[in-house]
């Protein structure tokens, strides 16, 4: 069976509750410091809204917070000094861990974490990506796919050069180079039902398109779903 499926393009913890933004602990390169850049996209479709933290794992430090974040949407680029800096995501305005990683930030790279179901359950996970600093060239574009279902298990993609088989849950592909304009790709579940996923892309464009929610939903759930976004700053 085959569907066609519309996209969308689209310091403490009690000071999470006291301010609605902090600045990042760079907010602008410079070149006297080395800084990575990160931003936040929200894809855990169980969760409410979130606040997305960065700390200092140095006195766990507060360093920035992203108040009150949203399914389905994505956030800007904040520009943070390099080395080891943990992430948590806490449902907005309060104290509740209910995620956290480290990762070490790299110099004059750039990142994105993604706030992803943990399965068909509640709970929700952080999954960090490191995002491509190429430029695509003219009439090309880059797109890479982000595996965020809730129950949808492995999956395979095909279309214009793209192919991942067996792609698993919190799985992040490769980028591929694709033309510009027009495309569509097909989602082979393992149940062997397909799924045809159009897409627009522009010249240079570089895109993140991730599958997230359920396959197979109660009432209450999210239904799966294929969201584009454009890896820039907003």
């Amino acid at each position: 069976m085959k569907k066609n499926l519309h996209i969308e393009t689209v310091v403490s913890l009690l000071a999470l509750l006291m301010i609605s933004a902090c600045a990042p602990d760079i907010n602008e390169p410079n070149d006297a410091l080395p800084s990575a850049q990160v931003r936040f996209i929200h894809t855990a479709s169980t969760a409410q809204e979130l606040d997305f933290a960065v700390m200092n794992t140095v006195g766990a430090t507060l360093l920035y917070v992203q108040r009150e974040t949203r399914y389905g949407r994505q956030y800007r680029y904040d520009f943070f000094k390099t080395g080891e800096r943990e992430f948590r995501l806490l449902p907005s305005r309060t104290t509740l861990n209910i995620a956290r990683t480290v990762t070490t930030l790299e110099a004059n790279k750039k990142f994105t974490a993604f706030a992803i179901d943990a399965g068909n359950t509640t709970d929700t996970l952080l999954l960090i990506a490191q995002d491509t600093l190429a430029t695509p060239s003219d009439s090309k574009a880059f797109v890479r796919f982000i595996h965020a279902s809730s129950d949808a298990g492995a999956i395979s993609i095909t279309g214009q050069n793209v192919s991942i088989q067996n792609f698993e849950r919190r799985g992040v592909s490769p980028y591929f180079t694709v033309d510009a304009g027009e495309q569509t790709f097909t989602i082979q579940f393992s149940d062997n039902t397909t799924l045809d996923v159009p897409q627009t892309f522009f010249s240079q464009g570089v895109f993140t398109l991730v599958i997230s929610g359920f396959r197979n939903p109660s009432s209450s759930q999210v239904p799966l779903n294929v969201r584009s976004f454009l890896d820039a700053s907003l």
